[in-house]
């Protein structure tokens, strides 16, 4: 019998984001960027292994959060947590199976941003 973990996402909340035009119809395109969805998460802890793989796919991990499967999440997409005005681009999402609900975890790297984000 294969029983699934069930997870706890009590680290808080990130907003998740893609780039987009967020000019007024009809006014010369602003690139800028879209809420997609807010969710709650978990922090992990980025571990010997993993720091060295991603050094390896030439990939800079600063965080990695756990949070709940959601399809429209994608490798490029910005995220902000709540209560921070850090950003991070997401370098890769990895799905994690045998749990419920199913989730993923996102591999995220620090970036400056020149985006507006209203």
């Amino acid at each position: 019998m294969n029983k699934k973990k069930i997870q706890i996402y009590n680290d808080g909340v990130i907003t998740i984001y893609t780039v987009g035009n967020i000019a007024e119809p009809g006014n010369m395109p602003k690139e800028g960027i879209v809420e997609k969805v807010r969710l709650r998460f978990r922090r992990r802890t980025i571990g010997h292994t993993r720091f060295h793989e991603s050094l390896q796919q030439n990939i800079k991990i600063d965080e990695i959060v756990r949070c709940p499967y959601r399809t429209e999440v994608s490798a490029q997409d910005k995220v902000v947590f709540l209560g921070s005005n850090d950003k991070y681009e997401v370098k890769k999402v990895v799905y994690i199976e045998n749990t419920k609900p199913k989730e993923m975890e996102l591999l995220l790297e620090r970036v400056e941003s020149n985006y507006d984000n209203d």
